[in-house]
């Protein structure tokens, strides 16, 4: 959005946005073009309607005010958006950071919202609204990347690195493996060995 004045043989159009700010005044035969931030162009609005109440055009000026209060009114909301965007990204790193180093342990849900302090249901979702997939589906690709990765460095049963990489069932682990790769673990282990 943004407004413009014509006074004399130049006219100033200010557009305001949350990214930049653009300030223009396009007179008879030049142009200039100045990108203001921040305080800058907080600053660029307030001179320009104390010019035009300087130069008598009070209700003009009063207009830009109310432009000028509602873009800020917007901006400011932009950014509390942000800010628990933020929070929410925050927690969301907090517990890969807690699957991560826990990732051979048995993890539920209620397990982990008890050792975050929130209820099952803010944990579950703020986890998926961030990361793209549950918590369940986190731990299971990480122990999955896990498992492929003593397949292809080792000669260990496969039932055995099922159940050392935390899944809790060897059906399970072949049937999730194969959803996932395509082949089962030991074509995996045929095509990968180092």
């Amino acid at each position: 959005s943004g407004f413009e004045t014509k006074s004399g043989n130049c006219m100033t159009f200010i557009g305001i946005g949350v990214e930049r700010i653009e300030c223009q005044t396009i007179g008879k035969h030049d142009h200039a073009t100045v990108l203001k931030e921040g305080g800058a162009f907080t600053n660029c609005i307030i001179n320009h309607i104390y010019e035009l109440m300087c130069s008598g055009e009070e209700m003009l000026a009063n207009q830009y005010f109310d432009v000028f209060l509602k873009e800020l009114d917007k901006t400011l909301s932009l950014k509390k958006a942000t800010v628990s965007l933020t929070k929410e990204e925050a927690f969301a790193r907090k517990i890969k950071n807690y699957l991560d180093n826990n990732l051979l342990e048995k993890i539920s849900i209620q397990s982990l919202a008890d050792h975050f302090y929130c209820s099952p249901s803010s944990l579950f979702h703020t986890f998926k609204k961030i990361e793209g997939v549950t918590i369940i589906e986190y731990l299971q690709d990480k122990r999955l990347e896990l498992a492929k990765h003593f397949l292809r460095t080792g000669n260990r049963n496969i039932a055995d690195i099922c159940i050392d990489v935390g899944f809790s069932s060897t059906q399970f682990f072949y049937s999730y493996f194969l959803k996932k790769e395509k082949v089962t673990p030991n074509e995996y282990r045929r095509l990968h060995k180092n």
